[in-house]
């Protein structure tokens, strides 16, 4: 009997944070309880089949939602941009969360609808090949 553990080769990968939006988050983020949301953020991402790519364009962050499943045909990428109260009155954060909840509820309607959540997560464990 042969296992296929065929993953998608940006698994694990699903939030990428480049250089020019690190150097800002370094600037901002100083608290350890920020570090420590940052990190699981990061880390709840890597089963998100939604990449986010968190950038820095003119003082802004941008994030860049997109599917990275293999086989995907409509590779469609949707820009998130830092509103003005998340810039000046509110964490960095609080724009990484808000990309976050954006690329879970794409992976919620595409993946898995009206799924029961207990369910979702065996069938996760599984690495069912397609």
């Amino acid at each position: 009997m042969q296992i296929n553990n065929n993953q998608s080769p940006n698994f694990g990968m699903a939030m990428i944070i480049r250089k020019d939006a690190q150097k800002l988050l370094a600037q901002k983020i100083k608290s350890d309880a920020d570090i420590q949301l940052l990190d699981s953020l990061v880390e709840t991402q890597k089963k998100n089949p939604f990449e986010i790519d968190i950038r820095e364009e003119l003082g802004k962050l941008y994030g860049y939602i997109a599917d990275t499943t293999e086989g995907v045909k409509d590779y469609q990428t949707q820009v998130l941009k830092e509103g003005f109260f998340e810039k000046h009155f509110k964490s960095p954060l609080a724009f990484i969360e808000r990309c976050c909840k954006v690329a879970d509820k794409k992976n919620e309607e595409t993946y898995a609808p009206n799924m029961n959540s207990k369910l979702k997560d065996i069938f996760e464990k599984t690495k069912v090949a397609q």
